[in-house]
């Protein structure tokens, strides 16, 4: 036991799993530091942003040595398909990326916002917004697509 909490709390910042590792609040440079830190992609949606904000996110992403894409424009499932493809040994082959997503669909928890694999239907996910939840399917076609696009 005492070996297996030593190996859990090396990963917490302060070494104590009773505080929080991330406050709120925070300001966007302490999000961003925990971001990097965590090796957690980062996406930007500058259209929540006021130009102040956005300018400081900047800001912090230039001091960092990792190079991120600016866009607003952001499937649900990103986090997703770049977890499959860290997993995988061919990263830019979109079978094997399908392969880790659908095994991380049939975890018995998988992850947000993914539901389940349906078979013959693809990955069933919910796309929250603020009128109201819609279920969707991301197939293996759309994949394709998509790591296409992004290979250009």
């Amino acid at each position: 036991m005492p070996e297996e909490r030593a190996e859990l709390t090396g990963y917490h910042p302060t070494g104590n799993l009773s505080e929080p590792v991330l406050a709120f609040p925070c300001s966007i440079r302490e999000l961003m530091s925990f971001l990097n830190m965590q090796a957690i992609g980062i996406e930007i949606d500058e259209k929540h942003m006021s130009p102040e904000q956005y300018e400081e996110v900047i800001a912090c992403l230039g001091a960092t040595q990792t190079t991120y894409r600016v866009s607003s424009r952001m499937h649900a499932l990103d986090h997703i398909i770049n977890m499959a493809r860290g997993a995988v040994n061919e990263p830019n082959n979109y079978q094997s990326v399908w392969a880790e997503m659908v095994r991380i669909a049939e975890l018995e928890f998988p992850p947000s916002p993914i539901k389940e694999y349906v078979e013959g239907e693809g990955i069933k996910y919910v796309v929250y917004t603020q009128d109201e939840d819609a279920v969707r399917f991301f197939t293996k076609n759309a994949l394709r697509k998509k790591m296409v696009r992004q290979g250009r």
